[in-house]
């Protein structure tokens, strides 16, 4: 086990000095390209989530200094989750109960959004700072909505 934690750290510092030559150096020399898709910076000392998103990219996200959290019931009609927000990093919706939730932009649909199981405690996370959108085949569900920006 201890070797594993030692295997980790060694690991994890050595992409973090990789990614921040990469980030960093002009001409990007390791060809590595990282994006900073959210407020946060590389370095030492600093860790820094990285995620790949919807472009393909590998993404910085900065830690955020404010968190906001919010309930939405989500409609049969595309109903606004959260509203479009600069500087957001970070958006996780979370299904509070058995209904299914399609999620995606102002004209989403139950045939085009990305599903959100019907399931308690389901979650997307979604690295966007655009306004988010919902609709469920039938009724209405209630989502849990965290942003950090």
């Amino acid at each position: 086990m201890r070797a594993q934690r030692i295997a980790r750290a060694s690991i994890a510092a050595a992409l973090v000095a990789l990614l921040s030559i990469g980030a960093h150096a002009q001409g990007n020399s390791t060809g590595l390209a990282v994006a900073n898709c959210g407020a946060g910076s590389l370095g030492a000392g600093n860790p820094t989530p990285l995620e790949i998103d919807a472009s393909g990219r590998l993404c910085v996200f900065g830690s955020s200094a404010n968190i906001s959290t919010a309930q939405v019931s989500v409609g049969t009609s595309a109903t606004q989750i959260v509203s479009a927000r600069a500087g957001r990093n970070q958006l996780v919706i979370a299904n509070h109960g058995t209904t299914a939730v399609y999620i995606g932009g102002s004209g989403v649909a139950t045939s085009t959004g990305i599903l959100l199981p019907g399931t308690v405690g389901a979650t997307i996370t979604i690295p966007t700072s655009a306004a988010v959108y919902g609709i469920v085949a039938s009724g209405s569900q209630t989502v849990g909505v965290l942003e950090g920006y």
